[in-house]
């Protein structure tokens, strides 16, 4: 009998039965079976893998390992925020048992068993975001040979993100803020969150020169946010829904006129404005915020300075407290309820696509819904009367058919 191809292996007696190998990239992958026959079915299988492509070449590293490299080799495409957020996943809510298992020993089981203990005690948006990052980094191990399949996919029940209600201002609301922003120096701060939706992080960190009066234009290009107790400067790219131009009404343009010109007094007045920097800018890195700190003149305001202030407006309207992503909320419901395209409000929140739209504002979808059915019933109406029925079409009126044979 002829030797073996080269790549299609051997398999030879051992004390125990039978031992066989094949060759991927140079090295040797192993199955051992109690018969002949047994080894030579998981060779065929290991060789099907091998050739299309999906068979672990290597030593398998194990799930810790892997998500850190993943992390690392993925951190450029995340905002500083987000890639925190994923650290801080892995590190406060994967057992140490689960990430000392190679990815090529993972299963669906040991995941599932992970995420059942971690719901007796956590909400499901924070098993989610475990998730997200176990299934990510598998994904790249499948692509790239590490694993057969991702295991995470094969999860029964997966981990969801607890839904957030949304519960935006009522117009008395609305009434009772804008009484007590009125001539205040918050007031187009407040103003531009409750009618355009900006993210409190964009919010706080619009620049002078972001702002195109002539345009009537407000351009989104970056957020503030704190991330390990520092203050950072996070940029969109350009590939990012969040980069974008949102229109500006003549209202908000007028407020931040006003806002830019009470600015200027008190940069007159100050020693020293501005000087804040991100600690990966240039030295010669220059900002104009609009919205200012009131201890470091010309300074950002912080997103925790921004929430008190928030915190301080609302009760001096005499509303309950709120999160601030509230005026979002009220923002894009309202533009719901507007009647506004939704791919056009999708563009003007940032939102990636219109079915987030759809699935967080269900509410104002379900209004507007009800309101469809007045315009149709306006629609299908001849002099503010229905049409007749059983009906004709006749010298370009809808005439009543005297046969009634319609």
């Amino acid at each position: 009998m002829g030797r073996a191809a080269k790549g299609e292996g051997s398999i030879f007696p051992v004390e125990k039965g039978y031992r066989g190998y094949i060759t991927v990239n140079g090295r040797r992958k192993y199955a051992s079976g109690a018969k002949k026959t047994e080894v030579a079915q998981k060779l065929r299988e290991m060789k099907n893998q091998r050739d299309t492509g999906v068979l672990a070449v290597g030593r398998s590293p194990r799930l810790s390992d892997w998500i850190a490299h993943w992390l690392k080799a993925t951190q450029a495409e995340h905002t500083i925020k987000t890639h925190a957020g994923y650290q801080e996943a892995v590190d406060n809510y994967m057992p140490a048992w689960l990430g000392d298992i190679t990815i090529a020993k993972l299963t669906a089981e040991h995941l599932e068993d992970v995420y059942a203990t971690l719901g007796e005690k956590y909400a499901g948006s924070t098993i989610y975001q475990l998730h997200t990052v176990i299934r990510a980094s598998l994904s790249l191990a499948a692509k790239r040979g590490k694993v057969p399949t991702n295991v995470a996919k094969l999860v029964v029940s997966p981990p969801k993100a607890d839904p957030v209600p949304v519960r935006p201002f009522s117009d008395a609301d609305l009434d009772r803020i804008y009484a007590a922003i009125d001539g205040t120096d918050i007031e187009a701060r407040w103003m531009l969150a409750l009618e355009l939706g900006p993210r409190p992080g964009e919010s706080i960190a619009f620049e002078w020169p972001h702002i195109d009066f002539d345009e009537g234009s407000i351009a989104v290009r970056q957020q503030l946010q704190t991330v390990d107790a520092k203050l950072r400067l996070v940029p969109y790219t350009k590939t990012d829904a969040g980069m974008r131009k949102i229109p500006m009404p003549g209202h908000v343009a007028d407020a931040l006129r006003k806002h830019r010109q009470v600015q200027l007094e008190q940069m007159a007045k100050a020693k020293t404005w501005g000087g804040w920097q991100d600690p990966s800018e240039p030295a010669d890195a220059v900002h104009s915020f609009v919205f200012t700190s009131s201890r470091k003149p010309g300074w950002p305001i912080t997103p925790s300075g921004d929430s008190q202030q928030w915190r301080r407006m609302l009760a001096s309207a005499g509303l309950p407290h709120v999160k601030r992503y509230t005026a979002r909320h009220t923002a894009a419901s309202r533009m719901i309820a507007a009647g506004i395209d939704l791919t056009v409000i999708a563009e003007i929140l940032g939102h990636a696509n219109v079915n987030v739209l759809i699935r967080v504002y269900a509410h104002a979808l379900e209004e507007r819904k009800k309101a469809a059915a007045s315009l149709l019933e306006l629609a299908w109406s001849r002099n503010g009367a229905p049409y007749p029925a059983p009906y004709e079409v006749g010298s370009g009126l809808i005439q009543p058919d005297p046969a009634g044979s319609r």
